[in-house]
C-alpha cells in the first residue's frame, strides 16, 4: 500500500507541486504508474519539503532537518518505536503521526486519516481463514476452508464473493456440533469496527450491513440468513445449545460490543461514558465473566492504554478453562496492540505466517500456526496491506486536504526570522500542528508526556523485579544431607511450594567407615538459590517448612540458615529466569532516560520479562546502591520511603523518637531494604544524638521530615558529614545561616521540597520560563494552594476543615504576616493579620466550581528573583493559601475572643470546656429555661454580636458548651491554645470513609509582543493570555490522604535529583552546594516529569485576556466589602 495513489499525484502535480516517489518492486501501484501520474521516480528525497511514509522507516533512514509524516507507533510509548523516536529527536525531524491528525486538532476530535476500515475487513477475511485452519486441526472440516489469505483476491469484492461462498456451504452443510455455536464477539464501535462487521456480514451475500455500526447509526446491525446478531443477554442461552446438533449449527452468531458491555461499576450503579473516559479507575472488567465463556472468536478492535481495565488477561483467558471445556477457538487482536487489551497478545504476526498458538493453561506462547495446545492468535501489524489499491485510495482521499500545507511547510516567507522551534512548525493548520510528535529536537509540548511514560514502563519494570527479588533467597543447608536424604526432600518441599530453585554450590564430605573413625563424621553443605510467587511472606513460609523438615530428620543433624542479601549482591536471575521466563528488567531511573531512553532491551512493556544473566545484572547495576536516611515516621513519611525503596538494593534508615513508629511503618511496607530505629534527633538527646550523627555519616543522602526548626540542627551535620539533605519545610532563618559552610563543601541542602512550598514553586518556574522561551512577557502571576478536606467531607462542620497535619501548624500560619503585589503596589499584611485579610477565590478555575477564600501566603515578593520574574511592568505577583469560605471569619472570631492565645495558660482546677470559658470571662450559664450565652453578646445585631453569635454555633457544635468535654492539655500543662488544638483534633478529624484533597492553580498573564505559533497567522501580534495551571488530588478514603502523597513524592524525587546530581556525568544537572530551593532548573526540569509519572501532573489552559482579568485572582477585602460565610458547598 502507499499513502499516496497514481490518481493522487496526477492530482498534485497538476497543481504545480513536484513529486518525488522512492522506486519500490515491492508496492502495489508500478513506478512506471507514478512516472505516468507526473512523479519523479528517484531514491533521494531530500529536495523533498514532506517525507510521506505509511509504516516506520529503517532506523537510520530519517532525513536530518526534514518533515516525516508515518504511522510512528509511539504516542503510548511503545518499547519498540522508541529508538526510531530517538534518532527523530537527534536528526531535529518534525514527526507528524497519522494517527495523531484529528479534526480541529482536538484530542477528543475524529481521527481523519487513517486504514481503519480496511484493517477491520482484511482481519476478518483472515480471521474467517483461521478458524477453518483450527477446526480442520481438531479433527473437523468445515465450508470455511474455502476462504484464502486477503491478499490473495485481486480485490475486495472478489473477497466477498468467496465469504459469500462460505456462508451458503455453512447453511446447506453446518459447522461441526461439537463447536457450534459459532459466536463472534467484536469489541468496539469505530472505522475498524464497521470494516469488520461488513466481513462477517458478507457470509450473507448480498448488501452490507454495516452502515449503521458507528457514527450514531443502529446499534446492533442487520441480521441475515447466515448471520444472526445478538446482544450480550442472548449469549447464556447460546452456550446451552453448545456440543449438540441443530439448526444452530447453520449460523453465525455475532455480537457488537461497547465499552459498558465490557466492564462494570465498582459498587454498582449504571455506566457513565463520560466518567469511565475520565476516571477508567472507578470501573473494574467484566467481559471475562458475562461474554468470553460464552464466544468462539474475539475479535478486537477498540482503543486502548493503560489507564484502562484490560479486555480479557492471561490470568483470565486461563480461567475460562481447559481446551476440553473452552469455547473460545480464536483471538484476533485487529489493533495488534502486543500485551494490551488482551495480554496474550505477546508479539506481532506476519502476513505470510499470521497465526500461532497461546497454550492458556500453560501461559505461554504455542507454535507457529493452529496445531497445538490452547487459543489460536492472530496479530497482523500491516492488514490493510492485503488489501493494498482500495486501502491505498481511500488513505489518500484523507491525506489530500493536508498535501498543500506539507507541499509549503518549508517556504514560509518568515520562516527564517523566527526561532527554529517555531519556525518548524509555523506553516501548518492545527490537525497537522497537534499530530506533530517531535520538532527541533524535541518532543513538542502536546507529546512530552511521552518521555514520562518511558520512565514510569522502566518504573514498572522496576517494581516487577522488586517483586520477584522479595520472593527470592539463597539458603545454606549443612548437614549429612546425602546420607540422611535429606537434601532430597528438601528440593521436594520447594518444588511442592511451587518454587524454582538453583543449586548454586554443593560441598559433599563422604562418610566411610574409614573416615568416620579417622576424623568424625563430615558434614556437607549446599547453597540452594529459591524464587517464589508472593513475595517475603512465602518465602518465610518456605524457609520455615524446610527447617521444619531438617528438625523432623535427625539423622541429618543439619541446618538451614538463610543467606545475607549482600551474598549475590540482590540478582536472582538464575531462579528468577526459570521461575517467571526471564527477568523483568530493574532498570535506574536517571536522566539519561528522560533525554534520550534506553534502547528496547532495557524497555520492557509492564508484565512482560526482560532476560539477562547472573553475569550481566539488570540495567539498575551501573549505579551502585545507596543508603537513605529518613528523620521523622509520620504520615508524610511512608509515600517518600515506599519510593525510595523501590530499587532492592537501596537501603532506607527509617528514624522516629516515638517508639515503634518508624518499625511499624517499616513492617507495613513489607521490603527487606527498609529498616526502622527508635531515636530521637535532638541535638539534646545525648546517645541517640550520637547515633544519628553516625547514620547521618553512613548515609549517601538524608530526608528530614522533622518539624522545621529542628532541620538546622540536621543540617549542620549534614554538612560535616558532607552528606547531601533534603526537607519539605521552608528555608528558616536559622537554616539560611547554613549557607556558606553548605557551599564552601559543596554540599546541597535541598530545602521547600514539599507541596506548598514545593511542587508549587516547581511548576510556577516551569510555567514562567516555557512562557518567556515562547517570546511572552509576564506581567501578572498568582499561585494559590491548599490542602482541604474534599467538598463531600467538608460540609458537616461549620468550619469546613478538617486536620490531616498538625492544628498547631494550622495557627502558628495564621499568626503569619504577608506581603504581595497588587496593580503595582506593595500590600503588607501585619502579623496577626492574615485572617483578616481572607476574601473570596475569583478569576479562578478553581473558584468557579468550589466556594473557596484565598489568604495571602507569606512574602510572594521574596520569590520575583528566584521564580525569573525580573520584568518592570509586572503589576501583580500574589501567593496564596485555599481555604472554604467562611473558615478564617470563622477562626478570627475565636482568635478575637481569645481561644488561641498561646501565652495564656488554662487555670490549674479546670478539666471541662465550659469550666474555661466561663474563667475566660467567655460563658455566662444560665437557668436551663433562659438558654445560655457568650458574655458580652448583645441582641442589638451589631457586627460584634453577629461575630460572637457565629463563634457560639461553632463552639456549640465542637462540644465547648456541654460539660461532658473535657480540657486536653500536655502532661506538664499548656495554653488555652494548646487546649483548642487537642479540641480540634477530637471534632475535626477525619472519619475511615472521609478522604482530603489538594488544589494548586497557578495563572499567568503573559504579553506575546512577537509573532507566535497558534491559531493567530504568523506575523501577528497576539494579544495577552491568562495561561492556568491548576492540579488536584485526592486521597484515599483508610489510606494515603493527598497531603502525604504529594508532600512524601515531592521529598521523595528531591533525594533521587540530590543523588542523581552527585552521579558521574551529571553535567548540568549537577546542583551547587549551599542552600537551596526547588526553583533551580536543574531540580524542577529532573521532578517534574517524574511526579507526573506518580499521577502528579497539571493541566493547562490558555485563552485571551479581556476587561474582566484586570484583576488577580486575589482582591483585598476592603474593595469588595466583607464577605462572610459559613460552609463548605461545593
Amino acid at each position: 500500500r502507499a499513502a499516496l495513489t497514481p490518481a493522487h499525484v496526477a492530482r498534485i502535480t497538476a497543481d504545480g507541486v513536484r513529486v518525488l516517489v522512492q522506486p519500490s518492486p515491492k508496492r502495489v501501484f508500478s513506478d512506471a504508474e507514478y512516472r505516468e501520474a507526473g512523479a519523479i521516480i528517484t531514491e533521494d528525497l531530500s529536495p523533498a519539503a514532506t517525507i510521506l511514509g505509511v509504516k516506520q522507516p529503517r532506523l537510520g533512514s530519517l532525513l536530518p532537518n526534514h518533515t516525516h509524516m508515518f504511522f510512528s507507533h509511539t504516542i503510548k510509548g511503545q518499547p519498540e518505536s522508541m529508538p526510531l523516536l530517538d534518532e527523530a529527536i537527534e536528526k531535529r525531524v518534525r514527526l507528524l503521526d497519522y494517527e495523531c491528525v484529528r479534526a480541529g486538532g482536538r484530542e477528543s476530535g475524529a481521527r481523519l486519516v487513517a486504514f481503519g476500515e480496511f484493517a477491520g475487513k482484511a482481519g476478518l477475511i483472515s480471521s474467517f481463514r483461521g478458524l477453518g485452519l483450527r477446526l480442520l486441526s481438531l479433527g473437523h472440516s468445515s465450508p470455511l476452508l474455502g476462504v484464502g489469505p486477503p491478499h490473495s483476491y485481486p480485490t475486495y469484492c472478489d473477497a466477498r464473493r468467496a465469504l459469500a461462498a462460505a456462508g451458503r456451504g455453512v447453511a446447506e452443510y453446518g459447522l461441526p456440533f461439537r463447536y457450534a455455536p459459532m459466536v463472534i464477539a467484536v469489541v468496539g464501535r469505530g472505522n475498524v469496527s464497521r470494516g469488520a462487521v461488513d466481513a462477517i456480514d458478507a457470509l450473507n451475500g448480498g448488501v452490507s450491513a454495516s452502515d449503521g455500526v458507528a457514527g450514531g447509526g443502529a446499534s446492533v446491525p442487520r441480521s441475515g440468513p447466515v448471520v444472526h446478531w445478538v446482544g450480550v443477554e442472548d449469549l447464556p442461552a447460546l452456550s446451552t445449545l453448545a456440543n449438540t446438533p441443530g439448526a444452530h449449527q447453520h449460523r453465525v452468531y455475532a455480537v457488537l460490543l461497547g465499552a459498558s458491555d465490557v466492564v462494570a461499576r465498582s459498587g454498582g450503579g449504571p455506566f457513565d461514558r463520560e466518567e469511565y473516559y475520565a476516571h477508567p479507575e472507578r470501573y473494574q472488567p467484566c467481559f471475562h465473566t458475562t461474554v468470553a465463556p460464552h464466544i468462539s472468536m474475539l475479535v478486537t478492535t477498540m482503543y486502548w492504554d493503560r489507564r484502562f481495565p484490560r479486555l480479557l488477561t492471561a490470568a483470565q483467558l486461563r480461567g475460562l478453562g481447559p481446551d476440553e471445556t473452552r469455547r473460545l477457538l480464536m483471538i484476533a487482536d485487529l489493533t495488534c496492540d502486543v500485551d494490551g487489551a488482551v495480554e496474550a497478545l505477546t508479539r506481532t504476526s506476519t502476513v505470510d505466517e499470521p497465526f500461532y498458538m497461546c497454550d492458556a493453561a500453560a501461559g505461554r506462547e504455542g507454535p507457529r500456526g493452529v496445531d497445538g495446545p490452547g487459543v489460536v492468535m492472530l496479530g497482523v501489524d500491516i492488514l490493510p496491506a492485503e488489501l493494498p489499491r482500495e486501502s491505498s485510495a481511500h488513505f489518500g482521499n484523507c491525506l489530500m486536504p493536508f498535501i498543500g500545507a506539507l507541499a509549503r511547510c518549508h517556504h514560509t516567507p518568515v520562516a527564517a526570522a523566527l526561532p527554529p522551534a517555531v519556525a518548524a512548525a509555523a506553516a501548518l493548520p492545527p490537525e497537522l500542528e497537534a499530530a506533530t510528535i517531535t520538532s527541533g529536537g524535541q518532543l513538542t509540548r502536546r507529546y512530552e508526556y511521552i518521555a514520562g511514560m518511558r520512565r514510569l514502563a522502566q518504573r514498572n519494570n522496576s517494581a516487577a523485579h522488586a517483586q520477584a527479588v522479595l520472593g527470592s533467597t539463597v539458603l545454606s543447608l549443612c548437614g549429612h544431607l546425602f546420607d540422611s536424604g535429606l537434601i532430597n526432600r528438601a528440593l521436594d518441599v520447594v518444588e511442592a511450594a511451587g518454587a524454582s530453585f538453583d543449586l548454586l554450590d554443593v560441598q559433599v564430605r563422604p562418610n566411610s567407615s574409614v573416615v568416620q573413625a579417622r576424623e568424625g563424621a563430615h558434614t556437607s553443605t549446599a547453597l540452594l538459590q529459591v524464587t517464589i510467587d508472593g513475595g517475603r511472606p512465602r518465602l518465610e513460609a518456605l524457609i520455615a517448612d524446610l527447617r521444619a523438615l531438617a528438625a523432623a530428620t535427625p539423622t541429618a543433624d543439619a541446618t538451614v540458615d538463610e543467606m545475607p542479601p549482600e551474598y549475590c549482591g540482590g540478582v536472582y536471575e538464575r531462579t528468577i529466569r526459570q521461575h517467571y521466563g526471564a527477568l523483568p528488567a530493574a532498570s535506574a531511573q536517571n536522566e539519561s532516560a528522560a533525554a534520550a531512553p534506553a534502547p528496547p532491551a532495557q524497555m520492557v512493556s509492564p508484565g512482560v520479562l526482560h532476560a539477562t544473566s547472573r553475569e550481566s545484572p539488570p540495567p539498575a547495576a551501573d549505579r551502585p546502591p545507596r543508603r537513605v536516611l529518613v528523620l521523622g515516621a509520620g504520615l508524610v513519611a511512608a509515600p517518600a520511603v515506599e519510593y525510595l525503596s523501590r530499587r532492592p538494593s537501596d537501603t532506607v534508615e527509617l528514624v522516629s523518637a516515638l517508639p515503634g513508629e518508624a518499625e511499624a511503618m517499616a513492617s507495613r511496607l513489607g521490603r527487606r531494604n527498609v529498616r526502622g530505629a527508635t531515636l530521637s534527633a535532638c541535638p539534646t538527646a545525648g546517645s541517640d544524638w550520637a547515633r544519628v550523627c553516625s547514620l547521618v555519616r553512613r548515609s549517601d543522602a538524608v530526608l528530614s521530615l522533622l518539624p522545621a526548626a529542628m532541620h538546622a540542627a540536621v543540617g549542620r551535620a549534614c554538612i560535616d558529614g558532607r552528606v547531601p539533605l533534603v526537607t519539605a519545610s521552608y528555608v528558616s532563618p536559622e537554616m539560611a545561616q547554613l549557607h556558606g559552610d553548605a557551599a564552601r563543601w559543596g554540599v546541597p541542602l535541598l530545602c521547600e521540597m514539599g507541596l506548598d512550598p514545593g511542587i508549587d514553586h516547581m511548576s510556577a518556574r516551569a510555567m514562567i520560563d516555557a512562557a518567556v522561551v515562547e517570546g511572552g512577557v509576564v506581567n501578572g502571576f498568582t499561585s494559590v494552594c491548599g490542602g482541604l478536606p474534599a467538598p463531600e467531607a467538608a460540609a458537616d462542620n461549620p468550619f469546613g476543615y478538617k486536620f490531616s497535619w498538625s492544628p498547631a501548624g494550622v495557627l502558628a500560619a495564621a499568626d503569619n504576616g504577608a506581603r504581595y503585589l497588587s496593580d503595582g503596589k506593595v500590600t503588607e499584611v501585619a502579623r496577626g493579620g492574615l485572617l483578616g485579610a481572607a476574601a473570596p477565590l475569583l478569576g479562578s478555575q478553581l473558584g468557579r466550581v468550589m466556594r473557596l477564600e484565598v489568604l495571602p501566603n507569606r512574602d510572594a515578593l521574596e520569590y520575583r528573583q528566584q521564580y525569573g520574574l525580573d520584568s518592570p511592568s509586572l503589576h501583580t505577583l500574589f501567593r496564596g493559601t485555599l481555604r472554604y469560605r467562611g473558615f478564617s471569619s470563622l477562626l478570627g472570631s475565636l482568635t478575637t475572643l481569645g481561644l488561641t492565645d498561646g501565652s495564656r495558660a488554662v487555670p490549674a482546677g479546670v478539666s471541662n470546656w465550659p469550666d474555661l470559658l466561663h474563667h475566660m470571662g467567655l460563658w455566662a450559664p444560665a437557668p436551663p429555661a433562659a438558654g445560655a450565652s457568650l458574655a458580652g453578646a448583645r441582641s442589638d445585631g451589631d457586627d460584634r454580636a453577629k461575630t460572637h453569635a457565629v463563634a457560639f454555633s461553632a463552639l456549640e457544635w465542637l462540644g465547648a458548651l456541654d460539660q461532658s468535654t473535657p480540657v486536653v492539655l500536655p502532661p506538664a500543662g499548656g495554653s488555652v491554645r494548646d487546649a483548642m488544638c487537642s479540641l480540634f483534633s477530637l471534632r475535626l478529624a477525619y472519619g475511615p470513609t472521609e478522604r482530603d484533597a489538594v488544589l494548586m492553580e497557578h495563572q499567568l498573564r503573559v504579553d506575546y509582543p512577537e509573532p507566535l505559533l497558534g491559531s493567530h497567522a504568523v506575523g501577528e501580534t497576539r494579544r495577552s493570555r491568562v495561561l492556568t495551571s491548576t492540579l488536584v488530588e485526592y486521597g484515599t478514603p483508610g489510606g494515603t490522604s493527598a497531603m502525604a502523597r504529594t508532600v512524601g513524592l515531592a521529598a521523595a524525587v528531591g533525594v533521587a535529583c540530590v543523588l542523581d546530581s552527585a552521579s558521574a556525568g551529571a553535567g548540568e544537572r549537577a546542583l551547587p552546594g549551599g542552600v537551596l530551593r526547588p526553583t533551580l532548573p536543574a531540580v524542577y526540569r529532573y521532578a517534574l516529569p517524574r511526579l507526573a509519572e506518580e499521577g502528579l501532573h497539571f493541566n493547562e489552559t490558555a485563552r485571551e485576556m479581556d476587561e474582566t482579568d484586570e484583576r488577580g485572582v486575589y482582591v483585598p477585602k476592603e474593595e469588595i466589602g466583607a464577605s462572610v460565610g459559613v460552609g463548605a458547598a461545593a
